[in-house]
C-alpha cells in the first residue's frame, strides 16, 4: 500500500491533464488499472479477486515447499509439490510479488518485478550447483526428469513423475501377503 500513494502522487502531476478521473484521494479513482484502461467497480472487484487467488496461490507454494524440506531432514526432496517442480517456494515468491502487481499496480512493483525474478533465478541456479555436489546422480535424474519453475502440462495431468519409495506388497498366495 505504500507504494500505491506514493505512485499515484507523481503520477498525478504527470497525468492530471489526460486521465482528469485521477483523484488522489479516492480508493477506486486512485487505481492506475482503473485509470489506465477505464475498469468499472465491478472489474475493479475482479482485479483484486484474480490478485488475491494468485497471492493465495503463491503463499501455498511457500508454506507446501517449506513444509516438505523441514520434513525431509536434509534429504532430497523429490515428492509432493517437488515432483512437479523444482523450487516451489521461489516460484511462490514469484506469485505473490505478481498477485501484488495485479492488485495495485506500482512503479516500484513494476520495477522491482523483474530483478526479484532474475536474483532468485541466479539462486536456484546456484543451489543447485550445490545440491548436485551433495546428492551426485540422484539430483541429475531429478533435474531431468523435474522443470524449474512452471510444471509441464502433462505433469499437471497425470501424477508426478518423481515417486516415493514404498515397499511393495506382492500377493504369495490367496491368505497371506509378504513385503519386498
Amino acid at each position: 500500500m505504500y507504494g500505491l500513494p506514493l505512485t499515484i502522487y507523481i503520477l498525478l502531476s504527470l497525468l492530471n491533464q489526460a486521465y482528469p478521473s485521477l483523484n488522489l484521494f479516492g480508493h477506486i479513482q486512485g487505481h492506475l488499472w482503473v485509470v489506465f484502461f477505464k475498469v468499472s467497480e465491478t472489474g475493479f472487484l475482479i482485479i483484486h479477486f484474480l490478485g488475491s487467488l494468485v497471492i493465495l496461490t503463491g503463499l501455498f507454494l511457500l508454506v507446501e515447499g517449506w513444509r516438505k524440506n523441514y520434513q525431509a531432514r536434509g534429504e532430497l526432496v523429490t515428492t509432493g509439490i517437488y515432483g512437479l517442480i523444482r523450487h516451489p517456494q521461489y516460484l511462490g515468491l514469484f506469485l505473490i510479488a505478481s498477485g501484488l502487481f495485479i492488485m495495485w499496480p506500482t512503479i516500484p512493483i513494476l520495477i522491482l518485478w523483474p530483478i526479484l525474478l532474475f536474483a532468485y533465478s541466479r539462486l536456484a541456479k546456484r543451489e543447485e550447483k550445490e545440491i548436485e555436489v551433495l546428492f551426485g546422480e540422484k539430483f541429475l535424474k531429478y533435474r531431468e526428469e523435474v522443470p524449474m519453475f512452471f510444471p509441464m502440462l502433462s505433469s499437471l495431468i497425470r501424477r508426478p513423475r518423481m515417486k516415493e519409495n514404498k515397499p511393495k506388497i506382492l500377493s504369495i498366495s490367496a491368505g497371506s501377503k509378504r513385503n519386498v
